[in-house]
């Protein structure tokens, strides 16, 4: 299918290149989200000699990769999710490559912790973007019987980005922190972690130029004036719509909220658990972590939304919510083979279940949500969703795991039997909203 621009040109006016098949979009927007994961956790990687170098403490480190990033993360998101609605999706998204690029880099240039603080909270003011213009595009450029294979294509990006940074970037700080300083033009003597990070901010250059010859599909009726977009898109239409399906969306946001932050809490604690339990080294980890969530994460991604939407060529029309209630519970199967398993071999068969079931409702959560919201409100409703998933994922699930482990057991090596509780629970209870919301997402999808 290939995609028309509305927008008419001056006569005798060249247009300018048109590169917008939606297979060749959603490629670029998958990159978008490998080089957003590989940004946002290269850090992790990086830790030892960004503490040794800067002196920073468990606390500073936890500032930096949650609260300096997830913080504009989430807030920046509803903004930009409202300029998506109602600008050229593609040159946003390309001018905020380049800005968390940029602020990338900028790590890399970072003498003090407050330095440091402030191009992380760039990142994330950067990388806030990506979902609301992602969930946009990709509803508009595939029609509904193909969009939850659609957007497990661009949820991959996830495990590849995530993987890339484990395999990669251990590899390359190792090498380059193997050197002396380097001196580098205009910059001066720079640590190997440094240049790390600025070899990291390169690859969102040319991304983002790929991105300036795309052209928006959204197409406009030619009635539509400047203050007609803007009201059919405006937060009040936005929470009007939102406040006449809250039940269906209730359902939607927290179930698969809830599932993303137990994914999350899976990749906060297996090393953990694999170090304090079998007593792994962390090199193997990093290893197996990395292999397991560049093969298992993008095999359950895929898988997922093609079983969704062959549910929906069937017929079911709440296949979404329906199969994302099936897949909380067999994580939770999953994760019992991890923690339960004697052999930690054994185990990492539960391992690679648990990340292929954690990355199966990426394809249905997203798909889902465009069958219940116009095309206007797509930038701003993939933008709160997003912010939902964050705060009640990123923020609480994991949480909860150290709480069992610190307070409940008060023993590290009971961290697995943490994780197994935590999510026995909190999936259970995703489960059962997405069971209760498929009913009421019947009729909204109708």
């Amino acid at each position: 299918m290939q995609i028309s621009d509305t927008t008419p040109a001056m006569p005798g006016t060249p247009r300018p290149p048109l590169i917008a098949r939606p297979g060749y979009v959603l490629f670029l927007l998958m990159l978008g989200y490998v080089l957003s994961f590989f940004d946002r956790q290269i850090l992790v990687v990086l830790i030892e000699p960004v503490s040794r170098d800067l002196n920073l403490t468990d606390t500073h480190f936890g500032l930096l990769y949650g609260f300096a990033f997830a913080l504009f993360y989430t807030v920046m998101g509803l903004f930009f999710g409202r300029l998506v609605d109602r600008f050229n999706r593609p040159r946003l998204l390309a001018i905020c490559i380049l800005l968390w690029s940029a602020a990338t880099a900028a790590c890399g240039l970072a003498d003090t912790f407050g330095q440091l603080f402030v191009a992380r909270m760039m990142v994330g003011v950067g990388e806030a973007a990506l979902a609301p213009v992602a969930y946009s595009l990709i509803a508009d450029l595939f029609e509904p019987r193909r969009r939850a294979r659609a957007f497990s294509v661009y949820a991959t990006g996830i495990y590849l980005g995530t993987g890339t940074a484990f395999l990669l970037g251990g590899r390359l700080v190792a090498y380059l922190d193997g050197f002396p300083n380097i001196t580098l033009p205009l910059v001066g003597d720079v640590h190997g972690w440094q240049a790390a990070f600025l070899v990291a901010g390169v690859p969102g250059i040319f991304l983002a130029l790929a991105l300036l010859f795309v052209r928006d599909p959204r197409g406009r009726a030619a009635a539509d004036t400047a203050a007609e977009v803007a009201a059919q898109s405006s937060f009040k239409a936005f929470f009007a719509h939102a406040a006449a399906r809250w039940r269906a969306l209730a359902c939607h946001h927290l179930g698969f909220a809830l599932h993303t932050g137990f994914g999350y809490a899976i990749a906060s604690w297996t090393a953990a658990f694999y170090l304090r339990v079998h007593q792994w080294s962390i090199a193997d980890i990093g290893l197996t972590m990395g292999l397991l969530l560049l093969t298992a994460g993008p095999a359950g991604a895929l898988s997922g939304g093609a079983l969704a939407d062959a549910m929906l060529k069937r017929g079911i029309s709440d296949a979404y919510l329906r199969l994302g209630s099936w897949i909380n519970l067999a994580q939770i199967a999953s994760v019992a083979l991890l923690v339960l398993s004697p052999n930690p071999f054994v185990g990492l068969i539960g391992l690679a279940l648990a990340i292929a079931t954690m990355s199966m409702t990426g394809g249905p959560a997203g798909a889902a949500l465009q069958l219940v919201t116009p095309a206007r409100l797509r930038g701003q409703a993939g933008a709160f969703y997003t912010f939902v998933s964050n705060i009640l994922g990123l923020s609480l699930v994991p949480l909860l795991v150290a709480l069992c482990t610190d307070h409940l057991f008060g023993d590290p090596r009971m961290v697995g039997v943490s994780l197994l509780l935590v999510g026995t629970v909190v999936l259970s209870i995703a489960a059962a909203l997405l069971w209760i919301g498929k009913s009421a997402f019947r009729v909204e999808a109708a």
